[in-house]
């Protein structure tokens, strides 16, 4: 099999991995679980390097331990991931598919689809949370037991998907300090 036709579905693999990526604009950073998506771009240029013998490991992205008093763990920068792997994509593209339409149209930005929009929702309901949760620990007048409760939910809040998986993370992170449903009501609202 020529290369060309070796190379074929692992750009087609990198396109689809770019058009799953927030726009920088929308988040800053990736974190734990999401950031494996930067995991599954190595292995792919791993794959790229080994099918055309050629070295693309500069657009690698690596992701890198965080601790902000509230969560810890690995995040990847959006900007960096978005920027390596479109210059990859572009790469490949002016090697081996240089006669055909360019991979975006002749722009780099991806149309946005519908689960990006559903992304942008939770992430500004996410926002808002955190808002909330962030004002009510600036209360003077918050107990200790209350402010772990929501130093707990706060934390857990970059790896949150959806609606359903807040509410059932801050009962049970609530039954775990022992809150009762009105005391969690007062909090969270």
């Amino acid at each position: 099999m020529p290369t060309i036709e070796k190379v074929r579905p692992i750009y087609g693999e990198l396109i689809g991995y770019l058009s799953q990526i927030p726009l920088a604009e929308k988040s800053n950073f990736l974190y734990e679980p999401d950031t494996k998506i930067a995991e599954y771009i190595n292995i792919t240029i791993d794959e790229l390097s080994g099918v055309t013998g050629q070295d693309f490991s500069k657009f690698k992205t690596e992701t890198e331990y965080y601790d902000d008093g509230y969560s810890k763990g690995n995040q990847v920068s959006v900007m960096e991931l978005r920027t390596k792997l479109n210059g990859l994509i572009m790469r490949i593209y002016a090697t081996y598919f240089s006669e055909e339409n360019p991979p975006f149209g002749g722009n780099p930005n991806i149309v946005v689809n519908q689960s990006q929009n559903q992304n942008q929702s939770q992430v500004s309901m996410l926002l808002e949370f955190q808002g909330l949760i962030d004002k009510k620990l600036n209360n003077p007048n918050i107990k200790e037991e209350e402010k772990k409760f929501l130093q707990k939910v706060r934390s857990t809040l970059p790896s949150i998907k959806s609606a359903t998986e807040l509410f059932s993370t801050a009962i049970s992170i609530a039954k775990d300090f022992g809150l009762n449903m009105d005391t969690v009501h007062q909090l969270l609202k």
